[in-house]
């Protein structure tokens, strides 16, 4: 037999509803509440009397899962719905605690040896490795393991990306990179993928740096966008011209001189 706890993330689904879609608000008794549909099942997570975050699965089909409705499979039901919570609580302790350490960080920047096979780095800050991990994060962070046509539907679809750029074997590619770097692992017996534990904070560590901290600061650069920034009602434009401040007189400190 098929394991239950494993197979329904790691198996294509087919149905109306997105596997892995997310539905970001809700009302739930004048609370908040986030859903994540799987088919007709679906995750959700509420602020239940204002005491506690409570998650649950809401199975409203147990063929979504390839289970019969029988109670004999109940157990296997409950090993279904405990992998896909701790799955999804996860995933959000990654996005609340990401950091790398340096030496992490510069293995996936710079050439290394894994496995015996040199292995180029990721070329972080260019458009294409960028938009390759925010998809990564997107599909990754689902209930399911993805496939090569779903990345590249969600680069092109979803963060624009040059068709003529994520050809099949420009995507096997940078799959197989991905996968020696640690980032990835493939599905046995299926040509699906999932991340790794590291992947996790990856994708989501480098995505935030690059959006929200290299991007915004270099564009506080500007001269000409300075002024507007700094009466900005956005506390983080605010802090963005101080710490552009900061880099002024830190050049001048050390000698050198800032571009106009």
């Amino acid at each position: 037999m098929k394991d239950p706890a494993r197979s329904p993330r790691e198996r294509s689904a087919s149905s109306a509803t997105p596997p892995g879609s997310s539905r970001p608000a809700c009302s739930a008794r004048g609370g908040s509440c986030l859903k994540v549909f799987y088919k007709k099942s679906f995750l959700k997570q509420y602020n239940k009397g204002g005491r506690v975050l409570r998650t649950e699965v809401c199975v409203n089909d147990p063929r979504d899962f390839r289970i019969g409705r029988s109670l004999v499979h109940l157990r296997y039901l409950g090993t279904v719905a405990y992998h896909a919570i701790t799955r999804f609580t996860k995933a959000q302790t990654v996005a609340m605690a990401t950091a790398l350490d340096r030496s992490t960080f510069e293995r996936l920047v710079t050439p290394s040896v894994e496995g015996g096979h040199r292995i180029a780095g990721l070329r972080f800050g260019t458009p294409q490795v960028m938009r390759r991990l925010a998809a990564l994060g997107c599909a990754g962070l689902t209930v399911k393991a993805f496939s090569h046509p779903e990345l590249r539907t969600m680069l092109i679809d979803g963060f624009g990306a040059d068709a003529a750029d994520v050809t099949p074997a420009r995507q096997s590619y940078q799959l197989a990179k991905l996968r020696r770097k640690g980032l990835l692992r493939k599905v046995p017996g299926r040509n699906r993928y999932a991340l790794t534990d590291r992947g996790y904070r990856v994708t989501v560590y480098c995505t935030k740096v690059h959006d929200r901290l290299l991007a915004p600061t270099l564009d506080s650069l500007d001269r000409v966008a300075r002024p507007a920034l700094l009466t900005s009602a956005h506390r983080l434009d605010r802090a963005l011209v101080d710490l552009d401040t900061h880099f002024d007189r830190l050049a001048d400190v050390v000698g050198l001189k800032v571009a106009a």
